[in-house]
């Protein structure tokens, strides 16, 4: 019994030692008798080790390899889960792949040393803390999908759900997998990883009478661990798939945003003056300025102001005067921003009751003295009174200032009024309380000029402010996700303005663009500066609303960074759809290149590397889409062999150059603007024609072949079928481009295209239309947000339409119905389906 309860004791005491009471993301490290390997653990803040916790593991995707111990925490369940730091239910383990050329897709394959160091890694964390191994959660992303699949099928007993995101794996595991609870998830629109992947095992699956759970994000790119992760059923699931039914679940009301772990200091490896220029009209500027008042702190209208001191005589007596305690707050009720001229913008800023709370005022003469309690200064109680503002703009430091060039604030008569001092205490003979009242009041009346000047001393303030909203524009985070042409090694980008200008109809900034090394361990002491020659359209200030250019030659200095990161190769297994594994096949290679049968017990490893930027070219015509030259000058495919006798199967690090293809290749693709809807603009793209390929084989510098023919039409026509097979896999993909909110005001893409040096897009107010479609005239009166009711009501005719050219709301009145019409918004007036009298609805309509 003692000797019991000694080892009782003893389990406990254990499970105590090892928790070292950290909470969060804890950082730890793996020995073996490979080195140390850093990985983390997220612990919850409840974690108590007297109750068991649900243990999950998460395997990343091929971007976030390493060993740094940090690189694949932000990108997966681990910025998810800080996003629910305070309330997420179970021990998490991150382990890093640190394989970095190895093949993507086998990075976390059962049975490879990152695999089998990441199980170690959590049998270690279930001896540190207490995880139920009843419930022992088995997910990952992209590679790590695969892993996930490969994983649970070595040994499916081990876990207790499996969650697979953008993976694959082999059908013949579905025997083994049968039995586990799974739900798998991928995006319709993945192109990194086809969403067949997913759907073949889940198809293998079914037909073995399994019930695994499948959803496919529509419109989903890669990225689905942002859908998968932040969905609190499938996190419910997970910890209890037995017992929860998801579908009971509710669904989330909105979409729950990752949150970094780390933030990732920005250091620029390169920089690329004039890539960008923005055009600004007033339209836009007005958007902005309606949708101001909302984004403007509401500190920036409260505040302090220094004691004001006056000498002023009184029936011959002299007096000092000393108002004190004086703050003021103020109500924003509109903004006006418009271009005016060169080098000058107009600001206006209309306040309604605006207070100037004095505190106490004191006057003291020679043998009078007296004091008086809080007075009130109230301006704009009637309507707004208007602050206006000259500024120019200009770039120093990279930032957009402002400088101001002259302010008004004038105060109408009838728009402000004084209040009576709360309590007057007198001193001296002859001195009324009622005649120190009316004299301060009657005295502050006298110095509105004053009081004006005083409101025009917080312009620097809130010009200081709105240099800083301004500035928070500089990050460019969708800028990449947009542009950069592979799902992996996106590059962090800014935005930093180089010149601006401004005429009658509006503003022009210049831009250049900053990305930051792919690899921040090795940041250069200077960034790299790529000189564009590019010059603006000539016609911008035609521009009423928003147009934005890109040189896309960009891309050309980007895809040059990812190659000096050693980044820009892939095995040729691992390109989508097997489009390439021809020319991996052994077979075929041993056909072409007879050289390679003295290699028949080495392993061939064949990649796919750039070798020089990718340029862009216009090729469009006169009519019809915008036509682009993709051109990859330096584009390689290399054979190599690995011994038989190598450590490690599968290590490039060990292979030998045998045969290099190089390939010039030019493939002409088209954009075009389209509308699925009334409210919905995005790009079609697809590919046009066939590619022009060169290719030129040799063998490997350094290599010695007995055997030295090659096939070269036989590559050359393989080269041509897989490209050819590979973009026939997205033959045309459509991004859906959002309007532009600004909270109360929107822009909608307009149009896009080539001019020449730039691509662009052109955002243009959405506008509001009303129709009717009735057999009578339809009178009605509209207001925008700061305005009253049209003086004149509109008569729209039957079967005719009223555009309204606005990015704003608009408030619709008849006969006491009233509605707010959104931006964008297509209105009709017309009979009910169950009949009545005619009302306005929301219009049934194609595009």
């Amino acid at each position: 019994m003692w000797a019991i309860a000694a080892a009782l004791f003893l389990v406990v005491a254990q499970a105590f030692a090892a928790d070292d009471g950290k909470r969060g993301f804890v950082e730890k490290i793996f020995k073996d008798d490979a080195g140390e390997h850093k990985y983390v653990v997220f612990v919850p803040p409840s974690y108590s080790p007297s109750k068991p916790l649900p243990g999950i593991l998460f395997l990343h995707g091929a971007g976030e390899r390493g060993n740094d111990g940090r690189a694949h925490l932000n990108v997966g369940l681990g910025s998810m889960v800080n996003a629910r730091e305070a309330t997420f239910p179970a021990i998490v383990v991150f382990p890093q792949c640190e394989n970095t050329r190895g093949r993507v897709l086998q990075g976390w394959l059962a049975g490879t040393p990152d695999a089998d160091r990441a199980l170690r890694i959590l049998e270690q964390v279930e001896k540190d803390y207490r995880i139920d191994p009843k419930r022992r959660i088995l997910t990952g992303w992209s590679m790590g999908g695969f892993g996930a699949w490969s994983i649970a099928a070595a040994d499916p007993s081990r876990w207790s759900a499996l969650v697979p995101l953008a993976g694959g794996g082999e059908l013949e595991w579905a025997e083994k997998l049968k039995d586990l609870p799974i739900w798998a998830w991928h995006g319709d629109d993945d192109h990194a990883v086809l969403s067949n992947c997913s759907l073949e095992m889940i198809d293998a699956l079914q037909d073995l009478a399994a019930t695994p759970r499948y959803t496919e994000i529509r419109g989903g790119n890669h990225d689905s661990w942002k859908d998968a992760y932040a969905d609190d059923r499938l996190i419910a699931w997970m910890l209890d798939p037995k017992n929860v039914d998801p579908d009971k679940l509710p669904a989330p009301k909105e979409t729950l945003a990752p949150k970094p772990i780390f933030v990732e200091p920005f250091v620029a490896a390169l920089e690329i003056p004039g890539a960008m220029y923005a055009r600004l009209g007033n339209q836009m500027l007005e958007a902005l300025a309606y949708s101001a008042p909302k984004q403007i702190p509401a500190d920036l209208l409260k505040g302090r102001i220094n004691d004001i001191v006056e000498f002023t005589n009184l029936e011959g007596y002299g007096f000092r005067v000393q108002f004190s305690g004086i703050s003021y707050n103020s109500q924003l009720n509109q903004v006006r921003v418009k271009a005016i001229a060169k080098d000058r913008l107009n600001l206006q800023v209309g306040l309604s009751n605006t207070v100037l709370n004095i505190g106490g005022t004191w006057v003291t003469g020679e043998d009078h003295s007296a004091q008086a309690g809080p007075i009130q200064v109230v301006i704009g109680h009637r309507r707004p009174v208007w602050l206006d503002i000259d500024v120019t703009p200009y770039v120093e430091n990279r930032r957009i200032r402002l400088k101001s060039i002259a302010s008004r604030f004038d105060i109408p008569n009838d728009n402000w009024y004084v209040t009576a001092p709360a309590g007057v205490s007198v001193k001296g003979f002859g001195m009324s309380r009622d005649q120190v009242s009316s004299g301060l009041v009657s005295g502050l009346y006298g110095q509105k000029q004053r009081i004006q000047q005083e409101v025009q001393s917080t312009v620097p303030k809130m010009i200081e402010s709105l240099e800083k909203k301004i500035a928070e524009f500089s990050e460019a985070g969708t800028f990449a996700d947009r542009f950069w042409p592979i799902p992996v090694y996106k590059p962090r980008t800014r935005l930093f303005p180089q010149e601006i200008s401004t005429d009658e109809n509006g503003l022009t900034v210049v831009m250049g663009l900053s990305a930051a090394a792919l690899d921040p361990r090795k940041t250069p002491k200077q960034p790299e500066i790529v000189e564009l020659k590019t010059a603006l359209p000539a016609d911008l200030s035609s521009v009423k609303a928003l147009q934005a250019g890109l040189v896309p030659d960009v891309l050309n200095s980007l895809t040059e960074l990812l190659i000096k990161s050693d980044l820009a190769h892939v095995h040729l297994l691992d390109i989508p759809g097997d489009t390439f594994a021809k020319l991996a096949d052994r077979a075929f290679l041993t056909e072409a290149i007879p050289e390679l049968k003295r290699h028949a017990d080495s392993e061939l490893w064949t990649k796919l590397s750039l070798g020089g930027g990718i340029h862009v070219e216009d090729v469009s015509e006169k009519e019809g889409p915008t036509r682009i030259q993709f051109h990859v000058p330096k584009l390689f495919i290399t054979t190599s062999v690995i011994p038989s006798g190598a450590a490690v199967s599968g290590d490039p690090h060990r292979a030998q150059p045998v045969v290099v293809f190089e390939i010039d290749l030019k493939q002409i693709g088209f954009a075009e603007l389209i509308k699925p809807d009334s409210q919905t603009r995005a790009i079609r793209f697809g590919w046009h024609g066939d590619p022009q390929l060169t290719v030129k084989s040799h063998f490997a510098d350094g290599y010695q072949a007995e055997n030295t023919a090659i096939n070269n039409d036989a590559i050359n026509a393989q080269l041509m079928e897989s490209w050819k097979a590979w973009t026939s896999l997205t033959p045309m993909t459509t991004a859906t481009v959002p309007d532009l909110d600004f909270g109360l005001t929107k822009l909608r893409l307009s149009s896009a295209g080539w001019a020449t040096p730039h691509l662009f897009a052109t955002f243009t107010p959405p506008g509001v239309k009303v129709t009717n479609l009735t057999e009578e005239d339809f009178v009605y009166e509209t207001k925008g947000p700061y305005s009253d009711w049209s003086n004149a009501k509109y008569k729209l005719e039957p079967g005719k339409t009223h555009d309204f050219d606005i990015s704003y709301p608009l408030t619709y009145r008849r006969n006491g119905e009233i509605y707010t019409l959104a931006p964008g918004s297509h209105s009709e007036f017309r009979v009910p389906v169950k009949g009545g009298p005619p009302r306005l609805f929301q219009a049934r309509e194609t595009p």
